[in-house]
């Protein structure tokens, strides 16, 4: 049809140069029915569904939350008290290091000034993704050294406690100290790796430590109400919690201090693979 000329056309569609006649248009539409494409379809809300489970840090941010929530389900429902299954940390505590204690810091982060080799790094690709492959990866790497931390801290306080697991529950006086120390220790873990998180390859010493007193405030805000939720007595009869000593602090300082370190040698080794050749003079 491309190729016809103009007369060849109309005469074809049966017009004229004029057009159509309303008459004409109306027998045209009875035989024909109207001229339009049909409404256009979206995908179905099944297919929308089953697109948010392609990307594999949602898969795992959903898998954990399930698994929290599913071991919450374990509980005895004669005794609301006590679990059949003695697990380091509930829904109810980690809601409250969500509100308490990683709200604030990611608030404080976006107020991070840029790092001072910024404009020497190329642009990222328009393409690129959030959730690119480095981000996950340093999430991965920073978040299982946390969650390695805390566990090793839960079952070392079952261990140094010599109850066998099997009695450990909740109605022990030990399962509540426990799970306070993981509770806590996620708290002070992520105050260091806040710390961590806001260069990506300068080392956070030689940006200043309080470059950023709104995250330093932030994080302090987290281990004052972790404190609160540990010694105050309203607190405790509401997350089962048990006041921590000066050893228990300590200990967790120490292991909460590792995903900063770790971080600290990667971003090392990162400037070290980056740096300028001898004799380049770009």
């Amino acid at each position: 049809m491309h190729a016809c000329a103009v007369t060849d056309v109309i005469r074809t569609l049966g017009s004229s140069p004029r057009g159509l006649s309303s008459a004409t248009a109306r027998t045209r539409l009875r035989a024909r029915g109207p001229n339009e494409l049909p409404p256009a379809r979206g995908p179905a809300v099944w297919r929308q569904l089953a697109g948010q489970f392609t990307d594999l840090f949602a898969v795992v941010l959903m898998v954990a939350s399930a698994i929290t929530f599913v071991a919450y389900a374990l509980q005895d429902p004669r005794d609301p008290g006590t679990l059949q299954l003695a697990v380091p940390i509930t829904a109810v505590r980690v809601l409250a290091i969500d509100l308490g204690s990683d709200v604030l810091p990611a608030l404080a982060l976006g107020a991070e000034p840029p790092e001072s080799d910024v404009m020497d790094r190329p642009p990222r690709p328009r393409t690129e993704r959030l959730f690119s492959r480095t981000v996950v990866r340093r999430i991965a790497f920073l978040g299982g050294i946390q969650a390695l931390g805390v566990c090793a801290v839960f079952f070392w306080h079952i261990h140094a406690s010599g109850i066998p697991y099997a009695d450990f529950t909740a109605g022990n006086p030990v399962y509540r100290e426990a799970i306070t120390m993981v509770q806590a220790g996620i708290v002070v873990s992520q105050f260091f790796n806040a710390l961590a998180v806001r260069t990506e390859r300068e080392s956070v010493f030689r940006a200043g430590v309080f470059g950023n007193p709104w995250l330093i405030a932030a994080g302090l805000f987290g281990l004052a109400l972790m404190a609160a939720i540990s010694y105050l007595p309203l607190l405790q009869s509401v997350f089962h919690t048990a006041p921590l000593t000066a050893g228990d602090w300590a200990l967790l300082a120490a292991v909460g201090v590792l995903p900063l370190a770790a971080d600290e040698v990667r971003k090392l080794r990162l400037r070290g693979r980056t740096a300028r050749p001898e004799g380049d003079v770009r």
